[in-house]
């Protein structure tokens, strides 16, 4: 359960993306055969948020078996229709 407060909510999109900060994948044949592919910041599970109203709010997310608590975390933003985000905290995931 993940617990959020909006202060001065206007109309905008809001997101939730649950981040891997790094990985490591040992890629096993074609082009990149024996090579390890790293990345950063990896989206593990993004979903946008409805019902959002101002003040306290709740989201459940789900995070997927297998990830390491200490290796992920949760990003949320604030996004208006013209694209522009603004509004984003970032948050490690306690379980």
């Amino acid at each position: 359960m993940i617990d959020y407060t909006l202060i001065n909510a206007e109309s905008a999109l809001r997101k939730i993306a649950l981040v891997e900060k790094k990985t490591k994948t040992e890629m096993k044949g074609g082009e990149n055969g024996g090579v390890t592919l790293s990345g950063t910041n990896v989206v593990r599970n993004f979903q946008a948020l409805s019902d959002v109203k101002e003040g306290k709010n709740s989201y459940n997310i789900d995070i997927p078996s297998g990830l390491d608590k200490n290796n992920i975390s949760i990003v949320l933003y604030h996004q208006k229709a013209n694209n522009e985000i603004t509004a984003a905290c970032q948050s490690p995931v306690l379980r």
